[in-house]
């Protein structure tokens, strides 16, 4: 008989060494061809018989590190501005970024600008009235065009700047639409006025006035904006007022000229 056809699912007994039978499983189909083949692998397995071996790919051959080590003390470099470690046995070295921000400290040839600090790199975002660069432009708080917006930053003192200005005038103008944010010992409390910066060209007593004012005028000078008042004087000739100041060449002082009570109107300051 060339062929043994089985029409339904069975066992086949295999006698195999030492009179021991094993018990193989077997599909549907012939045991001609390939069904021998595969009978034989069958019996191959049941034996204990591994499979054939596959063919395996050849291992990547190993290759040594340039600088070889086993502890990331072995890879110091006595460099302060290198992070030294040991991984896959070998050195690796980075530039120091003491923050962990991703920007490489400035001090060792970096862009950041300050790396004990890890919101303050190149690009950030520039948090006004904090002391600090943050964007790493060199230009802080107010300085920086990103808090232009700020009211602190777009302040009403000083008004002008008249340098270190001599005669009569050195300036004129009028209070009609400026803001009312000072007021001085004397009064101006609730008119508006204009502030200017002026420093003194020379070490000696100078006499500030507004004669020739069209309105009731209150003249105070302090030593900034917010600083200490030197002197505040309402009326001295007519409604017109008079200061006298003592100070240094290169004393930067803020002179004010305000009204009394609610007035307004064109002034003239002078300074001798």
């Amino acid at each position: 008989m060339s062929r043994l056809s089985l029409g339904f699912a069975s066992a086949i007994l295999v006698l195999t060494g030492c009179g021991t039978r094993t018990a193989l499983p077997v599909g549907v189909g012939s045991l001609d061809g390939g069904g021998m083949a595969d009978l034989a692998d069958r019996l191959d397995r049941s034996e204990g018989n591994p499979p054939p071996d596959l063919p395996e790919e050849n291992p990547p051959p190993d290759v040594p590190p340039d600088n070889p080590c086993r502890s990331n003390d072995e890879c110091d470099d006595g460099d302060d501005c290198t992070v030294d470690i040991c991984t896959n046995g070998g050195c690796a070295r980075a530039i120091r970024d003491r923050d962990g921000d991703g920007f490489e400290d400035g001090e060792c040839g970096g862009t950041d600008c300050n790396d004990r600090r890890p919101g303050v790199f190149p690009g950030a975002r520039e948090r006004c009235l904090n002391g600090r660069d943050d964007d790493c432009d060199e230009l802080v708080d107010c300085e920086d065009e990103a808090c232009a917006p700020r009211p602190e930053c777009s302040p009403s003192c000083p008004n002008e700047t008249i340098g270190s200005a001599l005669g009569n005038p050195v300036a004129t103008g009028t209070t009609d639409g400026a803001g009312n944010d000072s007021a001085g010992n004397c009064q101006g409390g609730d008119a508006p006025e204009i502030a200017y910066r002026w420093v003194a060209p020379e070490g000696r007593r100078f006499e500030i006035n507004t004669f020739g004012s069209s309105y009731d005028t209150v003249l105070y000078v302090r030593t900034s904006c917010e600083g200490m008042e030197l002197a505040c004087n309402d009326d001295s000739l007519g409604l017109d007022s008079q200061v006298f100041v003592t100070v240094r060449a290169g004393t930067e002082l803020i002179i004010f000229v305000d009204g009394w009570s609610t007035s307004v109107g064109d002034f003239v300051l002078n300074i001798n």
